[in-house]
C-alpha cells in the first residue's frame, strides 16, 4: 500500500468539509474568485461539461473549496470538529477506510506532518428534492514530499445535519496516467 495513495482518499474527505459561517474576510475574497489556491488543472474542462449549478448546489461547491483553502491553512481541528458528521468515513484507497471524525483527525495530521499538499476543486454538484442530501464531484492534486504529484478524481456525500450540511462519506480514485486529462 502506498502512502501517496492513501493522501488521495483522505484529500477528498478534507475537500468536503463544510463551512457553514465563515466571517472572515478571506471567506469574501474566496466566494469572489479572488484566492486561487484550489483551482486545479483539468477541472474547468470538466465543469464545462456541467449545467449552471443551482443555488444550493453553488452552495455546496462553496462548501468544497472553502475546506479545500481551511486544509492548506492547517486548520484540521477546525474542520473535524464543525464540519465532518461524527461518523463520517473514508473509503481510503488501498487501504481500508478511516471510521470516524477522530479516525479523519488523526490521518489528516499525519498526513500534513509527513509533507504532504493535497488541494481539490469540485466540478458539480447535486443537491436532493428534500435539500437534504447532496453529492460533489471534482479533481485532486497531491504534492508529495519528494516533489512529485498525483492526481485522481473524487465523491463526497454531504447530509445536512441539525440544519447544516456535515460531510458523512468520500471516495475516490487514482487517475494513473492520465493525470490531469480526464478525457482520454
Amino acid at each position: 500500500m502506498k502512502f501517496s495513495k492513501i493522501v488521495i482518499s483522505a484529500t477528498t474527505l478534507a475537500m468536503t468539509v463544510v463551512v457553514q459561517a465563515c466571517a472572515t474576510t478571506d471567506e469574501n475574497k474566496f466566494i469572489k474568485g479572488e484566492i486561487n489556491a484550489c483551482i486545479l488543472e483539468g477541472a474547468a474542462e470538466w465543469r464545462a461539461t456541467f449545467d449552471a449549478p443551482t443555488t444550493v448546489e453553488q452552495e455546496i461547491l462553496d462548501i468544497e473549496r472553502r475546506a479545500c483553502h481551511l486544509l492548506a491553512a492547517r486548520e484540521i481541528d477546525y474542520l473535524m470538529d464543525e464540519l465532518i458528521a461524527e461518523d463520517g468515513i473514508i473509503l481510503l484507497e488501498k487501504a481500508g477506510l478511516a471510521n470516524g471524525r477522530e479516525s479523519q483527525r488523526q490521518l489528516f495530521k499525519s498526513y500534513i506532518d509527513a509533507g504532504y499538499d493535497l488541494a481539490w476543486d469540485p466540478v458539480d454538484a447535486t443537491v436532493s428534492a428534500s435539500q437534504d442530501l447532496a453529492y460533489a464531484i471534482g479533481v485532486v492534486r497531491v504534492s508529495l514530499p519528494d516533489g512529485s504529484v498525483e492526481h485522481a478524481k473524487y465523491t463526497s456525500i454531504w447530509k445536512k445535519i441539525d440544519g447544516r450540511w456535515q460531510n458523512v462519506l468520500e471516495m475516490r480514485n487514482d487517475n494513473g496516467d492520465l493525470g490531469t486529462d480526464f478525457f482520454k
